[in-house]
């Protein structure tokens, strides 16, 4: 009897080195990998596929500092790693450069303009448009002509701006029109106007950009019916020649 005595105090002690044992492997274990916090924009198949994006621009405004990254295409995502931005609360800005054709112009750009916040840990995903009334998306039209002119206007009436390129220092005066039309049961304008300048609009880059004048398109439309799109950009010169840049789309 007394052998067994001394066995069972030396099973007891395996054991409980045993239990510590397994305890030290548990507590050693690595911690979980972190996976970078991402903005993403997922695409879709029905309207803006992969293969409709010639490229995407993300620009990050944050405590008076802009940032301007290229997003990435990865499979049918657009990516770009969001520790690249400066953590805070600010304005990004989305722009998507597009094969999606309006009248005789074979690009567009759509641009996403959102109030948010920007942390290291957290990703961001935004769906890319899913149809030309998408309204977190403005669809803006790409004019150019062979000689070095163009111009991004948008094309719906809830969106204002416009943007002329390379305006020449000698023009005699520019003109922007835009014109929404319905052509059910015959052809009548619902609203349209013309902005012009003769001097004192171009920037320091040698362009024109505004956000103003064609605010009052959603109030002067209303609910009325349209389905026609009409813009024209005029270059004309002092010496009478004129450039134009012009588009005429149906939905």
């Amino acid at each position: 009897m007394k052998p067994t005595a001394f066995v069972l105090p030396l099973l007891l002690g395996l054991l409980v080195f045993s239990s510590c044992r397994k305890d030290a492997q548990h507590d050693t274990q690595p911690p979980p990998v972190q996976v970078p916090a991402v903005l993403s924009i997922n695409l879709n198949d029905f309207y803006m596929p992969a293969n409709k994006i010639d490229s995407a621009l993300a620009v990050w405004e944050v405590n008076g500092t802009r940032q301007q990254i290229e997003l990435d295409a990865v499979e049918n995502k657009l990516t770009a790693n969001l520790e690249t931005f400066i953590e805070g609360a600010g304005k990004m800005t989305l722009t998507l450069y597009t094969k999606i054709k309006f009248g005789n112009h074979t690009s567009s750009q759509w641009v996403l303009e959102k109030e948010m916040a920007v942390n290291h840990k957290t990703s961001t995903a935004f769906s890319a448009p899913g149809n030309f009334n998408d309204m977190l998306w403005s669809p803006r039209a790409l004019l150019k002509d062979g000689v070095g002119h163009s111009a991004v206007v948008a094309l719906r009436p809830d969106d204002p701006y416009f943007l002329v390129k390379d305006v020449p220092a000698n023009f005699e005066k520019i003109v922007v029109y835009r014109g929404y039309w319905s052509t059910t049961g015959g052809v009548r304008l619902v609203s349209g106007r013309e902005w012009e300048c003769f001097t004192g609009c171009i920037n320091a880059n040698g362009s024109i950009e505004n956000k103003e004048f064609f605010t009052f398109f959603p109030t002067s439309i209303g609910n009325k019916a349209w389905n026609h799109i009409e813009i024209v950009v005029v270059y004309e010169l002092p010496n009478g020649w004129a450039y134009l840049l012009d588009l005429n789309h149906t939905l």
